[in-house]
This record gives C-alpha cells, sequence and structure tokens, in this order.
C-alpha cells in the first residue's frame, strides 16, 4: 500500500507547461486538464499495480480524456510521478528520468 505520492520537479514542470498550452488553446481547458491529472493521480495512489508497466520498475496511467501519460514507480512505499508526457513524444525524450 502507498503511503503518499510525490510530484517530482520535471512531472511539475510537465503539467504546468500542458496547462499553460490547453489554455493558450480554448478558456478553460487547462483547468479540465488539470483536474483530470487530478484524478488520474488519484486513482494511481488509490491503485498503483492496476498500471501497467512500461519500462522497469515504471508504471502508466493515462490522463482520460486527455493524449498524456503519468509516468510513476514505486520506491519504499512512496510513488514518485517523474513525468507527465504527451504521447506523441517519443520515448526516448522522457525515458532518461528513469536513470
Amino acid at each position: 500500500m502507498s503511503r503518499g505520492l510525490v510530484l517530482l520537479p520535471d512531472a511539475e514542470e510537465d503539467i504546468r507547461r500542458a496547462v499553460d498550452w490547453y489554455d493558450r488553446q480554448e478558456w478553460g481547458l487547462g483547468e479540465k486538464f488539470n483536474a483530470a491529472i487530478g484524478s488520474c493521480l488519484e486513482s494511481v495512489e488509490s491503485f498503483p499495480d492496476s498500471y501497467p508497466l512500461v519500462l522497469k520498475n515504471v508504471r502508466q496511467a493515462m490522463v482520460k480524456p486527455f493524449p498524456y501519460g503519468v509516468y510513476f514507480r514505486e520506491s519504499n512505499g512512496v510513488l514518485y510521478v517523474h513525468r507527465v508526457i504527451h504521447h506523441s513524444r517519443h520515448p526516448r525524450t522522457w525515458t532518461r528520468s528513469f536513470d
């Protein structure tokens, strides 16, 4: 069972940039994205093992209905969110976060 969820700086920056981008596209869309992130993170914290492994010890949760994935791993009972990445990004651009 998880003892908490920590957003690492790269993930916080990913979210900030996505919210800013969505706000520029349509008023209020950034807020909707932020709410979807919140729902996704609640689910991750409640059911972390229900998400598929995409790298060794790294799981991916989808941010529905947005084309983003939350990439996280568990260490000593704490869930660490490393990145929040758009699905169009090449894996090499974000997998370095897990080295």
